[in-house]
């Protein structure tokens, strides 16, 4: 007499697996909602900011969406439409097996964000960095392709285990260059140090955003990674992996949207010596766009010392606009201005001016920090 076989669901311990899962999930929703804030923040802030930026903001936008969803999908799918159905928790299901992939190509935009930074902003150190970075990061999807696909091969969900490596050399390719990326930055901005207070002030406040973002990706990166090493068979990486997404998507936006706080702080106007009424003297700035007008009257002045700092490590470049109005002050000739503010640059090279077609003089400076001190005798 034939029996019919049964399904045998191997033993296995939900708080572990999906317990893990549901944990890190609730998390990454938590940073899911703030990242949008963010993304919502970014544009109302900055409607005019370039087409690079604003794709790049969408393209992790997109990611981190899907992210969410495939990160719910799992959760819906083994606790709400299997209750009670023990032989479905043994189902592998696609949204678990992609959300490596999605994961790692949020860490990506992340990462090369700061590594096109570093370049554009020393290229001797920059090439190194992108070249070596570039090399990791794709070290990084391949890594995490693998870690999607095998799951596919196999229907079983908890053999998850198996593949436990790939996300091992996942983590391992990130830590390092969040490495590379934070140190380079910090030594360039440390290198760029002028001596006068204001200026290294800021630098000391950008250092400090530089580093509390690369320590906390670092941290959750470092995390997941000694969790895939010491608990192989269980979904705690899996779901410290949920919250690390939305950290690096987080910082990101973060630092992005810092932009403007950061050239509140640096565009600062000294007026010292002027002689006449100083109420006409005007000092204008529009960050949104990231545009700076300095205003003089036809008046006589005696001394004026313009202070301005310019910062390009987070904005891809800054105007100062001069009105005519500048021009006609007494004793300031074109050519002089132009000298002096030459000699004032920390990087001479890097400065282009050019008159637009409103009769403006515009001076482009892709510079990270600059110092102009204007003297009108």
């Amino acid at each position: 007499m034939s029996s019919t076989p049964s399904t045998t669901v191997p033993p296995v311990s939900l708080d572990e697996s999906l317990g893990a899962f549901f944990i890190g999930a609730m998390i990454g929703l938590v940073l899911y909602g703030m990242s949008l804030q963010q993304t919502i923040q970014y544009f109302r802030l900055y409607p005019n900011d370039r087409r690079l930026f604003k794709a790049w903001v969408v393209a992790i936008a997109i990611l981190e969406t899907l992210h969410s969803i495939c990160s719910v999908h799992p959760m819906y799918y083994y606790l709400i439409k299997n209750y009670d159905n023990p032989a479905g928790l043994v189902k592998n299901i696609w949204s678990l097996n992609i959300i490596s992939p999605l994961q790692t190509g949020a860490m990506i935009l992340s990462q090369s964000f700061y590594a096109r930074r570093i370049f554009m902003l020393n290229r001797k150190y920059g090439l190194m960095v992108l070249i070596t970075t570039s090399a990791l990061m794709a070290a990084e999807l391949a890594f995490s392709l693998t870690a999607a696909i095998k799951p596919f091969q196999d229907t079983y969900t908890f053999n998850f285990y198996k593949y436990a490596w790939a996300i091992t050399g996942l983590n391992a390719c990130a830590i390092p260059v969040d490495m590379i990326l934070t140190g380079t930055l910090i030594f360039i901005l440390l290198r760029n140090r002028t001596g006068f207070e204001r200026t290294d002030s800021v630098i000391a406040t950008i250092v400090l955003y530089v580093i509390n973002t690369g320590l906390l990706t670092g941290l959750v990166t470092i995390t997941t990674l000694v969790l895939s090493r010491v608990f192989p068979t269980r979904y705690y990486e899996v779901g410290m992996t949920i919250a690390a997404t939305k950290v690096y998507s987080n910082t990101f936006l973060a630092m992005l949207n810092s932009r403007q706080f950061i050239s509140n702080r640096l565009l600062v106007d000294e007026f010292d010596g002027v002689s006449g009424d100083l109420r006409s003297l005007s000092f204008a700035k529009r960050s949104m766009g990231g545009v700076a007008t300095l205003m003089f009257p036809e008046t006589s002045v005696s001394t004026v010392h313009i202070f301005f700092l310019g910062f390009d490590l987070l904005m891809e470049s800054r105007m100062v606009r001069l009105l005519p109005q500048a021009l006609a002050i007494p004793g300031l000739l074109y050519e002089d201005f132009r000298s002096r503010l030459r000699m004032a640059l920390l990087l001479p090279p890097l400065l282009q001016g050019r008159e637009n077609k409103a009769g403006k003089i515009a001076y482009r400076q892709p510079a990270m920090f600059t110092e102009v001190y204007v003297s009108f005798d």
